[in-house]
């Protein structure tokens, strides 16, 4: 990938600011020798309109680093979040009765391909430990996202 000069924004920088758009797990840019984006490839939830996360790009790309987009170089695969089961989206309802929670621990472990995030709060004074955990794809910038989720 070319260098890119003082002041002009990399893939890095275009990078992070896709990853800020709601719904975006993770951003790749393919570029031109001189530098110049060829195309966009982003991985997203299922739960947005695909056109909507397209304007939002060109959007968050013109107002952050100042350079427009074709829309046209900008690809979207969409992607199924696994959902809670039942039961611990019910136990979740009472995760916040009984005083405040307290931060235990927050994990995260990549192997190969895969991430694993993993958080544990206690509730209340000496109260009951609950565990929470995130799976997804091990990429550049989809670790964001995962915390994101997690916050």
């Amino acid at each position: 990938m070319p260098e890119t000069k003082k002041g002009e924004p990399g893939s890095g920088d275009y990078e992070r600011v896709i990853c800020q758009i709601k719904g975006v797990l993770g951003a790749r840019l393919v570029t031109e020798p001189d530098g110049s984006i060829s195309e966009i490839h982003i991985m997203a939830v299922s739960g947005r309109n695909p056109k909507q996360i397209v304007r939002d790009v060109e959007s968050a790309i013109l107002v952050q680093l100042g350079v427009a987009v074709d829309h046209k170089k900008i690809s979207i695969v969409q992607v199924e979040l696994p959902q809670l089961p039942g039961e611990v989206a019910e136990e979740r309802l009472s995760y916040t009765q009984g005083g405040r929670l307290r931060l235990v621990s927050i994990n995260l472990f990549t192997r190969g391909l895969e991430t694993e995030a993993t958080v544990e709060v206690e509730a209340g004074t000496g109260g009951t430990i609950y565990q929470g955990h995130a799976f997804g794809p091990n990429a550049p910038n989809t670790i964001c996202g995962w915390w994101r989720r997690l916050q």
